[in-house]
């Protein structure tokens, strides 16, 4: 098999994954301009609402690099959910730190 799937909580993508990936390699589209950063808080909003914000896509890299992982499909989406774990922007009114253990 050519590759394999993967389901994780965001949580555990934060913790153990995020931090070994290289979310913006040669070739993955940069990063999208938008106004109070729209596309961020849309981003967030749609997983609040409980909806999936679709497949991310991760190559496994062999060998020395800095990284463990690269983005292949998703850098909008990872690095939208990285800025909002680091308080980097507010949904709802609310920065991720503000919010309740039920949210």
């Amino acid at each position: 098999m050519l590759y394999t799937t993967i389901t994780m909580t965001i949580r555990k993508f934060r913790d153990e994954i995020f931090h070994q990936t290289d979310c913006q390699p040669v070739g993955q589209r940069l990063p999208v301009y938008s106004v109070n950063n729209s596309k961020g808080v849309g981003i967030i909003s749609t997983v609040m609402d409980g909806f999936s914000f679709g497949i991310i896509t991760l190559m496994e890299l062999n060998g020395n690099q800095r990284f463990a992982y690269e983005s292949i499909d998703g850098g909008h989406r990872k690095r939208a959910l990285w800025e909002y774990l680091n308080n980097g922007f507010k949904v709802n009114g609310k920065f991720f730190s503000e919010l309740s253990k039920e949210e």
